[in-house]
Parts: structure tokens; sequence; C-alpha cells
């Protein structure tokens, strides 16, 4: 073992390390007798004695990707029984770098030698097919993974990774990229570095574009602290980009705000055909704070799933079923799930209090306290509802109901039904929809709620039963119209009736289907667009 290497560890007593060809992070340290020991969750995880790739690093994984001043070392060996790693071989991490962009524009000026040919001249000798190791962050959560080098032009590589939903969706918010190329005998120490152009799905695999930005490679047998800073392309990781709004929008499911958006601009639209007088300030205060409350529902509904394994036990990838799987596709930590949705919660509950205090409508305190309680019980425990069948009752109610009893008396002052007759029968049926919307997902869910002891409302009424709730929310999501066409007069009431016949296709899919992912997701966006039919429809019926 070389001397550097005991002053390495006599220095830090114990460090971090990552098995690549296992892909687990643990801890390594300096015995009393100078060898060698592995921490023991990587022991556990080898059957027998084998081969190893160690890097070995002062923080965590991502330390590989953002600090170049951190001390690392490549250990390639063996593992015995004993948790002695035998060393072979040693290499000390680089350095010489070569900067692609910051090389070109200087090409004028060199004459003798030109550094970017050099730069190609190191992707030219990557090997197709050769195995290496991705490193890469997403807001600080590091990824790795293994992939193989399927072709290389110019600037640019071709990785190649079997098909994996964790890892396409987590490469959906990646932008940067290390690549080491751990396999390549030529050069020692290559790291390739850059930014993610495509992501490609094939039958056979996941097909990665990657512009290689930098180039790190050499051999040091000395040991010293690297100097320079961290890379400033590894620094823009998701600021301030698309991304970062996307991977937010994926968290928080930000597409399920569009039911109580339809139900509340309805509720307004006809407050005010009625001549009541609606305040700018309080519909945007208003607004916004179902949106904050809604989406920490969402994120907090995730938590306490992945808690439960109900996620996790879900193997189907439907976008509009099992939870956001932020926490499955190790995208996000759940305690920062945790604490987004106290932020979201917070910023929720301020936004009401300033709706009540600017409306001076403070009876709504009680009324919007009983609702966020009400809407925690979701899933949080101890009630839990949605585990124990209430889930897809109270979710039409918590999106729906609630929040039009809300607006009706923020700018009415009333909570009387009868005045409002009209109002609730157009949104009955909405309610009905958003009821069946929840059921079929539901239905999707069933083996992994199964398992994780989730007894949803599908799960207890599976079968015969089931299927007449679903007609029967179907029947009388159309009584309500031709009543209400003929008490006031408004025959265009009587047009949200033609929804009935794609409406009544759609229950016949859900009734007659295996409800597999896709299907689930396809019948999941016909209800949605009959959702916002019927809001459509009916604003239309009330301009007339």
């Amino acid at each position: 073992m070389n001397k550097n290497l005991r002053q390495l560890l006599a220095e830090y007593k114990s460090m971090n390390m990552y098995l690549p060809d296992k892909s687990i992070l643990g801890k390594i340290g300096l015995s009393k007798n100078g060898k060698i020991l592995i921490s023991s969750n990587i022991l556990n995880s080898l059957s027998e004695p084998e081969k190893c790739v160690i890097y070995w690093f002062k923080a965590t994984p991502s330390s590989l990707i953002e600090s170049d001043r951190t001390p690392r070392v490549a250990i390639f060996g063996e593992i015995n029984n004993s948790g002695e790693i035998i060393v072979e071989r040693e290499t000390w991490w680089n350095r010489e770098d070569i900067n692609l962009e910051t090389l070109l524009q200087r090409q004028s000026s060199l004459k003798k030698f030109n550094p970017s040919d050099r730069f190609m001249k190191v992707l030219n000798n990557l090997k197709l097919h050769e195995e290496a190791v991705v490193i890469g962050s997403i807001f600080n959560n590091p990824i790795h993974f293994k992939t193989t080098i399927y072709s290389r032009s110019e600037d640019k590589v071709i990785l190649f990774i079997p098909l994996s939903e964790m890892r396409e969706q987590q490469l959906k918010y990646t932008r940067t990229l290390k690549v080491l190329c751990t396999m390549n005998k030529e050069i020692s120490n290559l790291e390739l570095i850059g930014e993610v152009l495509t992501l490609t799905k094939k039958f056979d695999g996941l097909y990665i574009n990657l512009k290689i930005r930098r180039i790190v490679y050499g051999d040091r047998t000395e040991f010293e602290y690297l100097e320079g800073e961290p890379y400033s392309e590894m620094k823009e990781f998701l600021t301030g980009s698309w991304v970062t709004l996307r991977y937010f929008l994926g968290l928080t499911r930000f597409s399920f705000f569009l039911f109580p958006l339809v139900s509340v601009l309805l509720t307004m639209f006809y407050l005010y055909s009625s001549g009541v007088s609606l305040s700018p300030r309080s519909i945007i205060l208003e607004l916004l704070a179902i949106l904050f409350l809604q989406l920490s529902m969402n994120v907090f509904n995730d938590y306490f799933d992945s808690k439960s394994y109900a996620d996790i036990f879900n193997p189907g990838q439907g976008s509009m079923h099992g939870g956001s799987k932020f926490i499955k596709f190790e995208l996000i930590e759940p305690s920062k799930s945790f604490q987004i949705g106290v932020i979201l919660s917070v910023l929720g509950l301020f936004l009401s209090l300033l709706l009540i205090y600017f409306s001076s409508r403070f009876d709504l305190l009680a009324f919007g306290f009983f609702v966020f309680l009400f809407a925690l019980a979701f899933s949080t425990p101890p009630l839990k509802l949605s585990y124990r069948g209430w889930g897809e009752i109270q979710i039409p109610i918590l999106l729906v109901v609630a929040p039009v009893v809300g607006t009706i008396y923020l700018f009415t002052g009333s909570w009387g039904f009868t005045p409002f007759f009209e109002l609730y029968g157009l949104i009955i049926p909405l309610a009905l929809t958003l009821f069946q919307f929840t059921l079929v997902n539901s239905m999707a869910d069933s083996e992994a709620d199964k398992k994780a002891g989730k007894e949803t409302l599908a799960i207890k009424l599976s079968g015969k039963n089931l299927t007449l709730l679903l007609y029967a929310s179907f029947g009388l999501s159309y009584v309500f119209y031709p009543l209400l066409s003929y008490f006031y007069n408004n025959w265009a009431l009587s047009l949200l009736l033609i929804l009935a016949i794609p409406h009544f296709l759609v229950i016949n899919q859900i009734t007659g289907s295996d409800h597999n992912s896709k299907l689930v997701d396809m019948i999941s966006i016909k209800i949605l667009i009959l959702y916002l039919g019927f809001g459509l429809i009916s604003v239309f019926a009330l301009i007339f």
C-alpha cells in the first residue's frame, strides 16, 4: 500500500467510499494492524470475495462533482470475507484539465501546439461499448449508475443504459453528468463532464446524448489537494432553468390543481353574472391559497405513502396514479419532500389569513381550519382516511365542494344552500366526475395498496359493487341538468347532456378494462377532458 494512502487514512481515520460495481456507498478505514477495512453494509452485500474498483473521497458523491479540492484515489483490488481490501493497484486522481470552449477561443493564438486537438484525440481514444460509471446530482441528491459508451462524434458521446423507469425519470431532471471511464487502459482516471442534450427511449434501452464540456485525466502518485475552482458547468445543475420548473411541477403534481381551479372559477363567474361584486385582490389571494395548500397535500401524500411503501410497491408507470414517484425513483429524499410540504402549507395558510383579513370574513377561520385538518387527515397519521376507504370521497369534497362553499361565503357572506341551488346543481356533477377520476386511479393502484395495508374504496367494493357505484355516479351526474333547465328556464343547460354519450363510453371502458398503467392514464385524461367540458358548457349556459 502506498505510503501516501496510509498518510491519508491516518489523517482522516475514516472516509466515504463508493463501490460502483454494486452502486453502494459506505465507509473505509485503516485498522490498527494497517489493513484497509470496509463498512459492514458493504460487506453484507457481498456473497463472496470479488474484485472491486473503489472510488474513495472525502465527503459525499456530490463532491465527485462539485469540488476539485477533495483528495481522491481509485483503489483496484479484492475484498475478502473479512472485509479487508487486498490492494493490487492504486491511482491518485489526476490532474490535467482541458476546457473545450476556452481552448477553441484561444485557438487562433496557438501555433505549435493545439490543445483542442488533444481534446478530440482523447475522445477518439474512447472504445465503443466500453463500460463506465455515470455520476450526477438532482438538487444535491446524488445519482450514479453504470453505462456503456454507445458511440462518439466530434464533441458528443452517446451513452446507453438498459430500460429503467427510475433512470428515465432521474435523467429528465439532470442537466450535467460526469462519466468515469474506469475501464480505459490507455488514459488513466478519465472523466468526461458534459451537458445532457437529449434522452431517447427505444425498445432496448435509453440513449443519452452528452455534449462534452470538459475532460479530466491523468495519473499522479503523490498526495495533493487539488487546486482550482469547482467547474462552473457542474454548478448549473438546475438553477434558473426550465428543468427546475418541470421538477417542481412533477414533485407537487401541479396538474391536479385544475380540479379546484375549474370549480372556483365557475363559482366566481356565477356570482358575477348574478350581480355580486368580486374583489380582484380576493380572487388572486384565494386561488393562490388553494394552490399552495393543495400542492402541500400532494407532497404530504407522497411522503406518507412512501413510509407505508404504498407507492414503492406500485410497479405502474402511469403519470396519473401511484403518486409523483419522486421518492420512489430517488429524485428527492423523503425528509426534503416533507420539508417542501411544510413550506407550501405555511405559504397557503399565510395567504388564507391575508384573504380573511382583507375581506373581513373572520367566520372563514373556523371553516378553513376544519378543511385544512380534513385535508391533513387524508394520509397523515393517526386518521389516514385514504387508508380506510374514505379517500375517494374525501378528494371531491376537498377539491370541489369545499372551495365552492368557501368562495360563496367569501363574496356573499352567506352559508345558505337554497339561494345557490342552480350553482350547486352545476357543481355536484363536477364532484361526481372527480370521484370517478379518483376511483379509476385507485383501481389501478389496488395491488400495491393491498401490500401496503391500504384499504381504499376500490378494494372494499371490488367487483359488481364497484361497477354499480360507477354507473350510479354517472347517472346522478345528469339528473340535475334537465331539472335546472326546466326550473330556471335556461335551455342552454340542456347542452350539458351532450357529454352523456362520451361519458358513458368512458365508464364502460373503466368497468371492462384490466387497469394497466397506460390504459388508466388514457381513461384519466378522458375524464379530465369531460371535467373541463362540464365547466366550459356551464359557463356558456350561464351567459344565456
